[in-house]
């Protein structure tokens, strides 16, 4: 198991539009993960930037997501990482956030 802070032994980012399953298909491998005992998280970056109202300096959330995002990897103690991704910019700044710290 990772120590808070360190890098997970793997990550698997499942990316597509929205509606195609990538959620269903995230929690589906949290539960083959969790039958094989394996610490895992699975963030969805649409969830870390729910929001309302948006700063109007920052139409998309993209600050808060970051924000919510670095606490969970501070604070997680897992194995296995499983984002999902939609192809829409903050996401994409998020996943290359993930890439510049090392995670993926």
């Amino acid at each position: 198991m990772s120590a808070p802070g360190l890098v997970p032994t793997r990550a698997l980012f499942i990316n597509g539009t929205v509606g195609a399953g990538k959620t269903t298909t995230a929690h589906e491998i949290g539960t083959l993960l969790q039958d094989r005992g394996t610490p895992y998280a699975i963030i969805d970056l649409d969830s870390l930037r729910n929001a309302w109202p948006s700063p109007p300096d920052d139409r998309f959330n993209l600050e808060p997501e970051l924000q919510n995002l670095a606490a969970i990897l501070e604070a997680a103690q897992v194995d296995d990482l499983v984002v999902t991704v939609d192809d829409e910019p903050p996401d994409v700044i998020a996943a290359q956030v993930l890439a510049d710290v090392g995670w993926i």
